[in-house]
């Protein structure tokens, strides 16, 4: 990923430029969620007009039908994910008939080492692994991007010092990631515990986050530790878009200071 420095700050003056002139901007639909939308697909080598398909399509498995039942939620679900699966079926045949040098033809063209010997994945594999990079993808960082702005907006001090001195922007970038964590570092009680004066039972799909005391010369406040009743899938799905969020929130333009 550290190859799409030069296109991810393409990306991000373009975004900038298309507002900058309002001085003001919608910042999920204007740039949180077109960053990694564009960014993902320009890592995967996937056609940048089907970033609205996929769009859609995780907004539905994650939220469900806006405005409808729980059983006409389960249906759209389905029907997205047969589309998605759909569409992931035909980039596995064209990769595998014509591979390029990007990371869709890699993960489908290179033996992986399994229990059961080295082997190519199959169709079914890559598609759950494309569902889950996808996923990761794109809601993990727009997350992380909005998170990282509301901390800035209950810390304006901290936004300040930011303004005053750019320099400071790798360091903040890293401490906001750390204390507005899109992934948990943690660990899961195996019985009944007191920590930091917070109470942890023993649950079997929970996860005590523990966010922790700011590091020396941080410029985030102290977090106590969070209880986090995360289902397992979940957690995957934050770690596996835990790089692009980082990648994709560094400093790569800093001239312009809104």
């Amino acid at each position: 990923m550290k190859k799409l420095s030069d296109d991810i700050r393409g990306v991000v003056n373009s975004l900038i430029d298309g507002f900058a002139a309002k001085g003001h901007a919608e910042f999920i639909s204007e740039f949180a969620h077109e960053l990694p939308s564009r960014i993902f697909l320009a890592l995967m080598d996937w056609p940048l007009e089907d970033a609205p398909l996929f769009t859609e399509a995780t907004d539905v498995v994650l939220f469900g039908k806006p405005g409808g039942t729980p059983e006409e939620s389960d249906q759209a679900r389905i029907a997205a994910g047969l589309t998605v699966a759909g569409y992931f079926q035909k980039v596995i045949e064209d990769r595998r008939n014509n591979p390029r040098g990007d990371a869709t033809s890699t993960l489908i063209n290179t033996k992986v080492e399994l229990p059961d010997g080295a082997r190519m994945l199959e169709d079914q594999e890559l598609i759950l692994m494309f569902y889950l990079l996808l996923m990761g993808g794109l809601h993990t960082v727009q997350g992380s991007l909005a998170w990282a702005i509301m901390h800035l907006v209950d810390n304006p001090a901290q936004r300040d010092l930011i303004i005053a001195d750019p320099a400071v922007i790798p360091k903040a970038v890293e401490e906001i990631l750390r204390i507005e964590a899109a992934v948990a570092a943690g660990r899961r009680a195996t019985r009944d515990v007191e920590l930091g004066g917070s109470a942890s039972r023993r649950r079997p799909a929970a996860v005590d986050a523990l966010f922790g005391e700011p590091r020396p010369g941080c410029i985030c406040p102290s977090r106590r530790l969070r209880h986090q009743p995360l289902p397992q899938p979940a957690l995957v799905i934050r770690r596996r878009g835990a790089p692009l969020s980082w990648l994709t929130s560094r400093p790569h333009r800093v001239d312009r200071r809104a």
